[in-house]
C-alpha cells in the first residue's frame, strides 16, 4: 500500500504556518535586541558610608529583555573598570567581569552581581557583590541615579558593607552633521 500523499493545499498551508513561526520568533528576536534600555552605562559609585572612602569607576553592558536584565549577556566591563576582575565565561570572546541580573524599565532598576572571588588579599581569599537600586531613571533611560551597596566577605572577620550613591550614562550614539 502506497503512503498517502498530502494534498498541495495543506502543505502549503504548513509552510505558511511554519514561515509565520519563524517570521514571529525572528520578530521577537529583533524586538530584545532594539530595546532601548540595552547597552553600554559608564559612571561611577561614590561611597559614603563608612565614610568618603572612595569613587569607583563603573562600566556596565546591560542586555535587557522587557524589562528583564539577562545574566548570561549582562556584566560589569572589566576592560573599562579596574575595581573588578576578569570573570569566566567571556561573552562573545569578550573577556567580562562579574554577571549582573535584575530589572530595569523606565522609571526602576534593581541590579545584583554575582559574588565573586578577588584575588587573594593577604592570604585571604576576598568575595564581593555588589547590588544597585535606583531612585531615578530619565525618561529616555539615559541616565540611572541611585544607591550603591557593596558586601565584601573574608577581608576581616565581620562582613564589610560599602554603601554609597551611583550614576550611570548610557553611551547613546550619534550622527554626525556635515
Amino acid at each position: 500500500m502506497k503512503p498517502r500523499q498530502k494534498s498541495s493545499v495543506n502543505s502549503r498551508y504548513e509552510y505558511l504556518a511554519v514561515f509565520g513561526l519563524w517570521l514571529l520568533s525572528a520578530s521577537v528576536v529583533q524586538a530584545d535586541a532594539d530595546n532601548p534600555l540595552t547597552g553600554e552605562y559608564y559612571g561611577s559609585a561614590t561611597i559614603t558610608d563608612p565614610s568618603n572612602i572612595a569613587t569607583i569607576d563603573l562600566a556596565l553592558h546591560l542586555d535587557v529583555t522587557g524589562t528583564s536584565i539577562r545574566k548570561a549577556t549582562s556584566y560589569i566591563d572589566s576592560d573599562k573598570t579596574v575595581m573588578f576582575p576578569e570573570v569566566l565565561p567571556k561573552v562573545k570572546g569578550k573577556r567580562v567581569g562579574p554577571r549582573v541580573s535584575g530589572s530595569l524599565n523606565a522609571t526602576k532598576l534593581v541590579l545584583n552581581s554575582q559574588v565573586f572571588t578577588d584575588k587573594e588579599i593577604l592570604g585571604k581569599e576576598i568575595t564581593r557583590r555588589i547590588k544597585m537600586t535606583s531612585t531615578s531613571v530619565s525618561k529616555d533611560g539615559t541616565v540611572i541615579k541611585g544607591k550603591y551597596v557593596e558586601t565584601i566577605d573574608g577581608f576581616t572577620t565581620d562582613r564589610m558593607v560599602n554603601k554609597g550613591n551611583f550614576q550611570l550614562k548610557k553611551l547613546v550614539p550619534t550622527v554626525a552633521t556635515q
